[in-house]
């Protein structure tokens, strides 16, 4: 999940008189280059939630494969109580990458189908 911290996306129409142009109250102060985002890797299951990870900057495969060595094994540990799972991530490229479906191959991990274009 990303969190941004300065939304550039959305506008915002303000109504105002002429003689309220530079009014602080009717201005609306923004970063030219908006102020960046924070990522946040988490997993949960029946038995609770298992460790999180706080990142900054794009989550590709390499990096991905870096917190699931440093999170989600011992989370696994945590949560598994001894069950079979099948983990649940969606299409992030990052998700799909090849080496990630390697990394996940060689733990023995059963990852859950996800269709392409799914709803959710």
């Amino acid at each position: 999940m990303y969190i941004e911290v300065d939304n550039r996306k959305n506008r915002i129409c303000i109504r105002k008189a002429m003689a309220e142009k530079y009014n602080q109250d009717c201005i609306i102060k923004r970063t030219k280059q908006g102020s960046g985002s924070i990522g946040i890797w988490c997993c949960m299951s029946y038995y609770g939630i298992g460790i999180h990870c706080i990142f900054d900057g794009r989550l590709n495969a390499t990096r991905y494969i870096e917190i699931l060595n440093n999170n989600l094994i011992e989370s696994m540990q945590k949560l598994r109580q001894n069950q079979p799972f099948i983990f649940q991530q969606d299409n992030a490229p990052c998700h799909r990458a090849k080496k990630v479906v390697e990394w996940f191959a060689d733990q023995k991990i059963e990852c859950l189908k996800w269709p392409a274009n799914s709803p959710d």
